[in-house]
């Protein structure tokens, strides 16, 4: 009877408080993820990694960042290599995402505890749709990994590996690239087999995909299959809309200030200008996203390492394997300025109206993000001899799980490492998500106290 009544305790409290349930969760398989990286077997070299390195790794990966300090392709064991590669693939999906399609698989359907875990996984989901929206997660991720699989092969082979070592390293490339984790490894760089458009199509189309989130897919499915285009939905045709805009800005950006920059590439010799194209492209795709480094970030123009940082800060958009603010955030928030300047009460775009909780959603998101990353950035860098520039680049790129960094981890201690872990899980959860999981959210006010203005501007 202690048993029943323990587990209908845990239950009510899932129920109750999903967002401390997730936060949790994440918690402890990053725990345990790291105790596998601190095993012996993990690492090539005589002993352990040590609970610090393996920490910060697995952090790393579980929350799509790609920030190391330690070479991957050197420094792990298959073994190791092999707990990154699921620690990567679990944190791309979402541990209640994952938890609920092997559920799924078992039982053919979601329980409502379940249901309520992973409608706050991916965010913006409602009870119905979470089994379809669930398989859409398995096929289209699994799918998408394969594909760039297949095309990755080719390439591993010219480079003279063995055919298992060419489909063991296109794997982990693939996973890497749609989980936006940006680990790799070569140990030559990332650059020595970007420079072809046959590989830097296949990556940009796995970092999209992961950065558009799951619900879009989904969405874009659905219109596919009907042939028709009325059934997009509002979060579809912004997320879309938005997503185009800041890659198309942050390219011409990229070609205009860094084309023929001799430092960003070092001493990378391209056979013509396509190549040098096919690599600057991809290096300004990755910076909203995976941080994989086809160039040294600290090579930048002041003026792209500024721009980068606001892009890298805004991320991907929900449910997808980016973090940061969001796109749909900075959507809601230049509308809401449209709005005001043209003198409307309501936000709307394409023709429907956003609920009036969305802008100070928005709002919060933020102001919690600009707080977490002042925070860390003045924190950390009381801990490095490296300039406040490098630190504030590093800070964002880990807050917003890009990966792109300029060397901060390397001067840093072992408290360093810690605090840049924790942010990482911070950004991979999403500032919502740990705020819900500090406080109720369910209080009752029945006092409304009288308004008043305040002067603005």
């Amino acid at each position: 009877m202690k048993i029943q009544d323990f587990y209908i305790k845990i239950k009510d409290f899932i129920q109750s408080r999903p967002a401390v349930c997730l936060v949790l969760a994440f918690g402890i398989l990053n725990l345990i993820f790291a105790g596998l990286l601190c095993l012996p077997i993990a690492t090539n070299k005589f002993g352990s990694a040590g609970f610090e390195v393996s920490f910060f790794t697995s952090s790393s990966a579980i929350s799509g960042t790609g920030l190391l300090v330690v070479p991957t392709a050197t420094y792990w064991s298959i073994f190791g290599k092999i707990i990154l590669l699921l620690t990567m693939q679990v944190g791309g999906l979402g541990v209640m995402t994952m938890a609920s399609m092997l559920g799924m698989i078992v039982s053919r359907h979601l329980g409502l505890t379940t249901k309520i875990l992973t409608s706050n996984d991916i965010k913006g989901s409602k009870f119905g749709e979470l089994g379809a929206l669930l398989r859409i997660v398995l096929v289209t991720t699994f799918s998408i990994e394969f594909l760039i699989t297949i095309l990755l092969i080719p390439r591993f082979l010219e480079l003279k590996e063995n055919v298992l070592d060419a489909i063991w390293n296109a794997i982990f490339f693939a996973v890497s690239c749609f989980t936006n984790s940006g680990f790799d490894l070569s140990t030559q760089g990332l650059g020595t087999f970007t420079s072809q458009w046959s590989i830097a199509i296949p990556m940009i189309f796995g970092l999209e995909m992961g950065a558009i989130g799951f619900p879009v897919i989904r969405n874009l499915w659905e219109c596919l299959r009907m042939r028709s285009l009325k059934k997009l939905s509002l979060n579809t045709k912004v997320t879309l809309l938005f997503s185009s805009v800041l890659n198309a800005l942050i390219v011409v950006w990229f070609f205009a200030a860094e084309w023929g920059s001799k430092n960003l590439f070092g001493e990378k010799v391209f056979s013509n200008n396509s190549s040098h194209a096919a690599d600057l492209l991809l290096q300004a795709w990755t910076t909203r996203a995976s941080g994989f480094a086809i160039g040294d970030p600290s090579q930048l123009s002041e003026s792209t390492k500024l721009l980068s940082e606001i892009w890298m800060f805004i991320g991907g958009a929900p449910a997808s394997t980016c973090a940061g603010i969001k796109v749909t955030t900075v959507a809601i928030l230049v509308y809401a300025v449209i709005a005001e300047l043209r003198g409307r009460e309501d936000i709307t775009a394409f023709h429907k109206r956003f609920p009036s909780s969305s802008l100070r959603v928005a709002i919060t998101i933020m102001i919690a993000g600009l707080s977490i990353v002042l925070l860390f950035t003045l924190v950390l860098n009381t801990m490095t001899p490296d300039s406040l520039e490098v630190v504030l680049f590093d800070t964002i790129s880990a807050y917003a799980n890009c990966g792109l960094t300029q060397g901060l981890a390397t001067t840093l201690p072992a408290f360093g490492h810690f605090l840049m872990g924790i942010l990482m899980i911070l950004g991979r959860l999403g500032t919502m998500t740990v705020a819900a999981a500090l406080m109720k959210r369910d209080r009752v006010h029945f006092i409304r106290y009288p308004e008043e203005s305040i002067i603005l501007g």
